[in-house]
């Protein structure tokens, strides 16, 4: 029994907010610098703090990430995906679900230097992008 919890306690679960913002036939990623997924490149978004709703972490995550005020958006959906947290796992160890919004319109806030790395990807060429497992699953691209 002691075994079984263990490997319960190893799981990590997450819930956020991801904004979908896409122009010229291109959406807006950002490349992750920390966590379990170093590297990869994921829709702007997060964590869900204490007392915050999605749409206040997607305005807040936005700002932060990519130095983006998100004028107007609209809920999308609501997705799920599984991770490893640890890559010696042999299971997946991250659950993330994430709150997805479209955004309509955002404009550029001067003076502030983004958290992340961002860049405009095609839409038609995401399956050669190294992307997040939730990423991957948002635009219903196969692991590379």
């Amino acid at each position: 029994m002691l075994f079984q919890e263990r490997i319960i306690l190893n799981k990590r679960m997450r819930f956020g907010a991801y904004g979908v913002y896409e122009k010229w036939g291109k959406v807006l990623l950002s490349q992750k610098k920390s966590g379990p997924f170093v590297g990869a490149w994921c829709l702007p978004g997060g964590a869900i703090e204490f007392g915050e709703t999605p749409e206040i972490t997607l305005k807040r995550e936005f700002l932060e990430e990519v130095c983006l005020e998100i004028g107007k958006w609209e809920f999308k959906s609501i997705v799920t995906a599984l991770g490893d947290y640890d890559e010696a796992s042999q299971e997946p160890s991250l659950h993330q679900t994430g709150v997805i919004f479209s955004v309509l319109d955002a404009k550029e806030v001067p003076d502030r230097v983004p958290e992340e790395v961002s860049a405009w990807f095609d839409l038609k060429s995401l399956a050669g992008v190294h992307l997040t497992p939730l990423s991957r699953t948002v635009f219903q691209v196969e692991s590379i």
